[in-house]
This record gives structure tokens, sequence and C-alpha cells, in this order.
């Protein structure tokens, strides 16, 4: 299973690097919601499919609002699923769970995070 993950600076997804790498899964990076939606539409065909089943980006990531995202994975045929984190100490799920999103509070539990990519 493929994920790409967005940062903005190397190290803010320490975690969720960590808990996936030890569970082999395949990890990509970019630093901006542009770039992930610009690297998601580069493959075509039949790979899309294969190589992204998840992004997981914070929601209140600068560049572009979560809202925005979403709906241009949505366009994306067989785009991945989006897992959107958020510091549960200064925000609740900001909206009811979006079509193919999954809410990620922050800090998390290994077990948390392996859930949703079940």
């Amino acid at each position: 299973m493929f994920i790409l993950i967005v940062e903005p600076e190397f190290g803010e997804m320490e975690a969720a690097y960590k808990i996936l790498s030890q569970h082999n899964f395949v990890l990509g990076f970019v630093n901006s919601k542009v770039e992930a939606i610009k690297t998601i539409t580069a493959v075509t065909g039949a790979a899309r499919a294969k190589v992204f089943d998840f992004v997981i980006v914070e929601y209140t990531l600068p560049g572009m609002t979560g809202q925005e995202f979403q709906r241009l994975l949505n366009l994306v045929e067989s785009g991945p699923r989006i897992i959107f984190t958020f510091l549960k100490a200064t925000m609740k799920v900001p909206l009811p769970v979006p079509n193919n999103c999954q809410w990620l509070p922050t800090p998390f539990a290994d077990e948390e995070l392996l859930r949703l990519l079940a």
C-alpha cells in the first residue's frame, strides 16, 4: 500500500512516518496540498489506482482548504482516500466525514492510524 504524506516541513509527520515504516508501507512525500494534487494527477490510468491508496494531510494546512483539496481529489478517477489530521487540543472534527475521507486527531496512537488504513 502506498501512502502519500503531505508535510510542509520535514519531520512534522514524523509519528506517522515511524508507524508506517515499521509496518512496511511504501511512503511518498510532498510539501503542500497543491504538490499532492500535481503528484497524484501526474500518474495516469491503471497505475494511479495501484500507486496511491491514501493521502495523509493536515486539514488546516495553508495554501488550500481541506474542502478544496477533497473536492479536487474527488475529480480524480481512482483517487486515493484522504486522512485529514487535526489537533484535537485546538479543534473538533470540523465537518461530518466527507466522502472518501477520514479524520485522525493528533497526537494519535499507532492503532488509530493503522485502523484507518485497514
